[in-house]
């Protein structure tokens, strides 16, 4: 077949092919060839287009005279909200549908649906919120781990993300505290954690000596130092219990197993080296307080050790228990650190910090 085009059709065909494929791309260098046009000339519009240079800011209109280039306003951008909808709840699970903007490992958070949001408001009067970590990311459907009660999460309640992957908080605030695997204070929930301060004695001294570092938020996942970048283990960690001592080398930084069968006094070894450490501090932060030339000890550490004791599926009353114990004051003369008693009691857990994720809790949570 033979098509024959008119002169006045085919210059109007180049110049809408010049009108769609804009000015600075080489189709428009090539119709303009072929059309007779200067590659840098004015658009023409054409059947009711504007003009293709109006795309384009070097083509904008100038100022006008006398007066000040207008400054362009400042548009806010439009960050899209992960906003999704559980469908089926299972062994600590939570699958939801339309989650299009999260990302792996993300942390987000469980909204009861509008029925459910407001008998609860109206009954207790505040809303138990529950948290949760994205682990598996599908094409229609998106697996969140519930961190918290399963059975507050129900099936059509909203998942909203909270931008950002999971993380506690990392500062001198928290010796002294009972946490849980998030961070979240339990012994207190109406004293909220200082990440910067540290606590006090009756003499109003800190219990951490040092530097203090501003607190933080440090993720959880992170990639473990390799064996070059770590330091050397080079000082002892003392029990307290000379048996210990004296015949297994334990030091700060590495890992020793205690093993044994139930009730045969595994935990009050840990305990024990807990409260020994805390002495040890104790004897630190006093010798800071003596005048110069004050005979120090040879067994005593030069920097301060803080502990972190942490109970897995234990029951709360277990938790309740060691913190009590880590709670009773004490004084450097328990151990004949001093001659005599010393002018202040000072308590262990204000040298160490409680984990705790008991029993009742959810299986990733343990």
């Amino acid at each position: 077949m033979f098509f024959h085009f008119s002169t006045p059709l085919l210059c109007n065909l180049r110049l809408f092919l010049l009108v769609a494929v804009g000015r600075n791309t080489p189709a428009f260098r090539s119709v303009a060839a072929l059309s007779g046009l200067s590659a840098t000339a004015p658009a023409v519009p054409v059947f009711g287009l504007p003009s293709v240079g109006a795309r384009f800011k070097s083509d904008a209109p100038a100022p006008k005279a006398g007066g000040a280039a207008a400054a362009p306003a400042d548009k806010k951008k439009v960050q899209p909200l992960s906003f999704g909808v559980v469908t089926r709840v299972k062994d600590g699970v939570a699958f939801a549908r339309d989650l299009g903007f999260a990302s792996f490992g993300e942390l987000v958070i469980f909204v009861p649906a509008p029925a459910r949001l407001k008998a609860m408001q109206k009954e207790a009067g505040a809303v138990n919120y529950v948290d949760g970590m994205i682990v598996g990311l599908e094409r229609d459907l998106t697996s969140v781990v519930i961190l918290g009660n399963e059975r507050l999460v129900k099936v059509g309640d909203r998942i909203l993300a909270r931008k950002g992957i999971i993380a506690v908080n990392v500062g001198v605030g928290l010796l002294g505290r009972v946490l849980n695997p998030l961070g979240q204070p339990i012994d207190d929930k109406n004293r909220p954690i200082d990440l910067d301060n540290s606590p006090v004695d009756a003499a109003h001294r800190l219990y951490f000596t040092g530097d203090v570092q501003l607190g933080y938020r440090r993720p959880v996942e992170t990639d473990a130092p390799g064996i070059i970048d770590r330091k050397s283990v080079n000082r002892p960690l003392l029990t307290g219990i000379s048996s210990i001592d004296a015949m297994v080398p334990i030091g700060q930084g590495q890992r020793e197993l205690i093993i044994g069968d139930r009730q045969t006094g595994k935990s009050a070894i840990a305990i024990d080296t807990i409260l020994n450490q805390a002495f040890l501090n104790e004897r630190l932060r006093w010798q800071e307080d003596q005048p110069a030339g004050t005979p120090v000890s040879k067994l005593q550490p030069p920097k301060p050790c803080f502990c972190i004791y942490v109970g897995v599926g234990q029951k709360q009353s277990t938790i309740a228990r060691v913190a009590k114990i880590l709670r009773k004051p004490r004084n450097l003369y328990e151990r004949r650190f001093l001659s005599g008693p010393a002018p202040f009691n000072f308590q262990p857990m204000n040298y160490s910090i409680v984990i705790a994720s008991i029993s009742s809790d959810s299986a990733p949570l343990q």
